[in-house]
């Protein structure tokens, strides 16, 4: 409802993960890849919940954009440590050193997935009417925007959290 706090708001969960990288190989060690991925899918899920329930409340949208914060900097960490994994594990399976090939094929689909996501966007925003030339949006728009905001990237983190639990055997 307030547009001076979206700025505050979004540069707040951009810092996040300038410090929670700090944290991502002592928490690899600890954790390993795959316990730190569930961990930074847990905060997604639990980031979605806590907007959720926050509604207008700013200190709970300061709280789920540091759990987002956390989100994106563990998985994206995990995501670019299981490249190299990967292609050595061709290496000694297939005696083809891929290294190159696998991280720009691993760069490509996290592109790739990106502007999928951000048409995804751009075709919910439309769905729920949003009209850019408008000073302000329908009350039916602002509660779709709302709910999408909190109900996506919940379910989106959750299918991502259950896929790496019981799919993924990675240490």
């Amino acid at each position: 409802e307030n547009p001076a706090q979206i700025g505050a708001i979004m540069s707040f969960m951009t810092a996040v993960p300038l410090v929670a990288i700090l944290f991502a190989p002592w928490l690899t060690k600890k954790l390993g890849k795959k316990g730190t991925m569930i961990l930074a899918q847990a905060a997604g899920v639990g980031s979605g919940i806590v907007f959720l329930i926050s509604g207008t409340n700013l200190f709970g949208i300061y709280i789920a954009s540091l759990l987002a914060g956390i989100t994106l900097s563990l998985a994206y960490m995990v995501v670019y440590a299981l490249m190299p994994d990967l292609a050595d594990y061709g290496l000694w399976k297939t005696g083809i050193a891929s290294h190159g090939f696998i991280v720009a094929l691993g760069t490509f689909c996290i592109k790739a997935g990106s502007a999928i996501a951000a048409a995804f966007a751009g075709y919910i925003l439309s769905g729920l009417g949003y009209d850019a030339t408008l000073a302000s949006q329908s009350a039916a728009t602002k509660h779709g925007i709302y709910l999408a905001n909190g109900l996506l990237p919940t379910a989106f983190s959750l299918a991502s959290l259950l896929g790496i639990i019981f799919l993924f055997h990675i240490r």
